[in-house]
């Protein structure tokens, strides 16, 4: 199973990015293996339809839930449709290494 956390840059300690489609980097992280990879968002300079292109890419990761600041409402039917949970993190200070850790708490 992998997850995908929207974030500014390509390691773990990098925080969290405060937009999803326009992202610069999302961690695809491996659940079962823990093991983290990370992809750049060929998109995010895109001047619009962003949103669906991201969900597509990610899709194509086969990734079941994504972590973001924020989901646009256009996002969010998107992911719904493809069956992809959204976790919403407010504090855009957290990096990613902090968030998993959180995850694996819960």
């Amino acid at each position: 199973m992998k997850l995908a956390i929207a974030l500014k840059g390509n390691r773990l300690n990098e925080r969290l990015d405060d937009r999803f489609g326009r992202s610069k980097y999302f961690c695809i992280y491996d659940v079962n293996s823990k093991t983290p990879s990370f992809i750049k968002n060929k998109y995010s300079t895109e001047p619009d339809g962003v949103g669906k292109q991201v969900v597509d890419l990610l899709a194509e990761y086969h990734v079941y839930m994504v972590i973001a600041s924020d989901f646009g409402r256009k996002v969010r039917t998107l992911l719904e449709k493809k069956k992809i949970q959204m976790v919403i993190v407010h504090n855009v200070s957290l990096t990613g290494e902090e968030i998993i850790k959180k995850l694996q708490r819960n």
